[in-house]
């Protein structure tokens, strides 16, 4: 992928031509430009969006995205609800045991 400057130059040098031209161009000609146009346009919106991703990264470091939360932000929020919903927090400690689970029997040592 090409940096943004060139590519930006080659948009504006393609709608500059496309401009002067105009209607004088033949239809084949003129469709085959727009294409070129616009595949210019969006590897210059692709390279721009790489170049700012790239950016941020040495900037700052890499960071979480908004919608992901951090691994403790859960627990945080669903200690929150808790608190505000008045759940007991012991009906959730309790811990199901399988059907076939052994009792939990402390055998004596032989």
């Amino acid at each position: 992928m090409g940096k943004s400057g060139p590519l930006k130059a080659k948009v504006d040098r393609l709608e500059k031509k496309i401009a002067a031209k105009g209607a004088s161009l033949d239809a084949g000609k003129r469709r085959v430009l727009h294409k070129k146009l616009k595949r210019f346009q969006r590897a210059w919106r692709t390279a721009l969006v790489l170049e700012k991703r790239l950016a941020d990264r040495v900037k700052g470091g890499k960071t979480a995205p908004a919608d992901k939360p951090s691994g403790t932000a859960p627990v945080a929020a669903k200690a929150s609800e808790e608190k505000s919903s008045g759940a007991a927090p012991a009906a959730e400690a309790t811990e199901e045991k399988p059907s076939g689970a052994a009792p939990d029997v402390a055998t004596p040592a032989t």
